[in-house]
């Protein structure tokens, strides 16, 4: 249900927004939005696996 209602969201805003910001534009905001998601899950992702491992060789 919310994958669907992101749908219609994006496509509500789509033609709005294509009127101020060009499809470069749109492209560097999508990377930026990417890697600012991504890179906080990674590095958490990884604090986890150094502290399992941490564990696993105190046993």
């Amino acid at each position: 249900m919310c994958l669907l209602g992101s749908l219609l969201i994006r496509l509500a805003l789509h033609s709005y927004i294509e009127e101020y910001i060009s499809i470069p534009q749109t492209g560097a905001l999508f990377f930026i939005l990417a890697f600012g998601m991504l890179l906080p899950w990674r590095i958490a992702m990884f604090l986890r696996f150094r502290k399992l491992e941490a564990e696993l060789g105190a046993k």
